[in-house]
């Protein structure tokens, strides 16, 4: 059973604003004259797309720029990364990407029986158009957690799918705090996102995304540590 999952982070000194992020992602296309690895940006051509986990996902860390990488799609970044800091188109302007650190890291994906973890996750979109009807026609605070909590599972195991982990043990996640839904914009639709405090009994890689449009760094998951 395979439950190793490997990331590769590549954080930029360069400041960037969330809705940026989908022009940090064209303005690295561009630069490497759209002959990317098709993990890049997830469109086998210019009608077809590759319906499965991103494996390179585009993020605001901090503040700054920042490229998540996943198992193959570590495997890819080497080309890109061989540029080093590197020139690119963003909001019609030539920026300078520079490498302040890259971290590679391996997680072991488990379920635990005895052991429970918290978890922030920002401007998570796990409604999709059908789940958004049933959402807003429940009646109670607590029947709207309960299915959003069913919702967090779910994503949590298309995740797991993407990465190649196959866990025995059921997973349990507990939403302990969940923000009033806001709506955001893109490509013109409006998405209603949330931010969440959740627990769960499994390891997950920290800046990975779970939900929808993950690639451009919507439901960023970050393991809350806990201070002594």
């Amino acid at each position: 059973m395979n439950n190793k999952v490997q990331t590769f982070i590549i954080h930029y000194s360069n400041e960037i604003q969330f809705r940026q992020l989908p022009r940090l992602r064209s303005g690295v296309l561009k630069t490497m004259n759209y002959d990317a690895s098709v993990l890049f940006h997830n469109h086998k051509s210019e009608k077809e797309l590759r319906y499965a986990y991103p494996l390179i996902q585009y993020k605001r860390i901090r503040g700054k720029a920042a490229i998540v990488c996943m198992n193959e799609g570590v495997n890819v970044i080497g080309e890109f990364l061989s540029r080093g800091s590197m020139a690119i188109e963003l909001d019609g302007r030539d920026t300078m990407l520079k490498i302040e650190n890259a971290i590679p890291r391996i997680t072991t994906i488990q379920a635990w029986d005895d052991a429970v973890f918290r978890y922030n996750i920002r401007r998570w979109l796990p409604l999709n158009s059908e789940n958004y009807v049933k959402y807003c026609s429940m009646e109670s605070d607590e029947e709207r957690i309960a299915f959003i909590e069913k919702l967090l599972t779910a994503n949590i195991l298309s995740f797991f799918k993407g990465a190649g982990v196959n866990l025995e043990r059921n997973i349990q996640c507990s939403i302990l705090k969940l923000s009033e839904p806001r709506l955001l914009h893109f490509k013109n639709i409006k998405l209603m996102a949330f931010d969440a405090l959740f627990s769960s009994n499994v390891t997950l890689p920290d800046y990975i995304g779970i939900g929808r449009h993950v690639s451009v760094g919507f439901g960023t998951v970050v393991r809350e540590r806990m201070s002594n």
